[in-house]
């Protein structure tokens, strides 16, 4: 399957429910699932290998590994990962490729060439109202 996700091109074979679908031949993140042979005890702070990979830990739940063009998610509970992956981690895979995270949700307008962002507090309709103009407005949902 082929998503676009935060202005990445994503490739995995895992079906990820808050990615957008699309076609490309371009992939510019891959993400592979594996099941969590590993179990971390505590939920220690995440941390930095030598061969630059980062090390995401969900405690029990599972981790991430994460460089700059790949993730690699060690969970049994996949419920809990699709919901995780889309903050830390990929804000994680945002800043290894040179781009600044933010807490919003955005609009692609097809017409015009731009992205509307709605920041705000966590709570208040930014998804909503991302959903509503791709689904009411024809606008493609950015990330």
């Amino acid at each position: 399957m082929i998503y676009k996700y935060c202005g990445f091109t994503i490739f995995t074979e895992h079906c990820f429910p808050f990615f957008h679908s699309c076609s490309s031949d371009k992939i510019d993140i891959f993400i592979k699932i594996k099941k969590n042979d590993l179990r971390y005890r505590d939920s220690s702070v995440p941390f930095f290998f030598n061969n630059e990979k980062y090390i995401l830990n969900f405690g029990e739940k599972g981790y991430y590994a994460i460089t700059k063009n790949q993730i690699i998610c060690y969970f049994d509970d996949l419920d809990y990962m699709n919901v995780t992956i889309c903050n830390i981690p990929m804000a994680i895979v945002a800043i290894l490729n040179n781009k600044i995270p933010c807490h919003c949700s955005s609009i692609l307008l097809k017409r015009q060439i731009g992205v509307v962002l709605f920041m705000a507090e966590k709570g208040v309709g930014k998804s909503t109202t991302a959903f509503l103009a791709n689904n009411c407005l024809d606008y493609e949902i950015f990330g």
